[in-house]
C-alpha cells in the first residue's frame, strides 16, 4: 500500500535551569505545585475519562488545580534502573514527571492535533554532582529542573492563533519552573 512521509522542522529549545535547593526540596515543591496528591487522591485522569459532560471535565480539574495551571499525571523515577544496568551507584537522582492541563490544551489541540505529541508536557529534575568546590565561596548548583519549550516542539507555522497559545504555554511552564526555584533557593 503507497504512503506519504512528511517530515516538519522543529527549532527544539531544551531549557534548564540550576539551583542550589536540594534535590528532595525541588521535588516536593514541584509535586505541591502540580498538585501531585490531588491528582493521585481524586483519581481526576479517570473522572476526566469517565466524564459524560464538559462540565463535569472543568470541575474534575478545576477541584484539582485550584486556579493553578496544572496537574500531575505521572513520574518516571529513572535513578534506580539506571544504576541497575549500569553497576553504578552514582547515578544521581533523577525523576521524569509529566504534568499538564486538558483545559489549557484544548485550545492547542484545536489548531493542531499533532501537539498531542508533546502535551501533557514532561520535565525532569536531576540532582548534579557538584565539582569539587573545596576552598571557593562559589556555592554549587545542587538540583537542575529542564524542559522541552513548547513552543519549539511544533514545526513552524504560519497559525498565529496557535503561535499565540503556545507562548502562552511557555510562559506558563516558566512560571512554574520559576515558582519552584524561587522558594526553594529564595531568588
Amino acid at each position: 500500500m503507497p504512503f506519504t512521509k512528511a517530515i516538519g522542522y522543529c527549532p527544539t529549545q531544551l531549557i534548564s535551569y540550576a539551583t542550589t535547593a536540594s534535590f528532595a526540596v525541588v521535588q516536593e515543591r514541584l509535586e505541591e505545585k502540580i498538585h501531585k496528591s490531588e491528582s493521585i487522591s481524586t483519581n481526576v485522569l479517570a473522572k476526566i475519562r469517565q466524564a459524560q459532560t464538559a462540565d463535569e471535565i472543568v470541575q474534575s480539574i478545576q477541584n484539582v488545580t485550584q486556579g493553578d495551571d496544572f496537574m500531575y499525571f505521572t513520574e518516571y523515577v529513572h535513578t534506580m534502573w539506571i544504576r541497575t544496568l549500569t553497576g553504578n551507584s552514582r547515578v544521581p537522582a533523577t525523576v521524569a514527571y509529566t504534568f499538564g492541563n486538558p483545559l489549557i490544551a484544548r485550545y492547542i489541540f484545536q489548531e493542531d492535533i499533532t501537539a498531542a505529541t508533546f502535551i501533557p508536557l514532561r520535565l525532569i529534575i536531576k540532582e548534579v554532582n557538584p565539582p569539587s568546590a573545596a576552598g571557593t565561596d562559589i556555592p554549587c548548583a545542587k538540583t537542575t529542573i529542564s524542559y522541552h519549550l513548547p513552543s519549539s516542539l511544533i514545526p513552524e507555522t504560519s497559525n498565529q492563533t496557535l503561535k499565540d497559545q503556545l507562548a502562552t504555554l511557555d510562559a506558563k511552564v516558566e512560571k512554574l519552573v520559576l515558582d519552584v526555584i524561587r522558594e526553594t533557593s529564595n531568588l
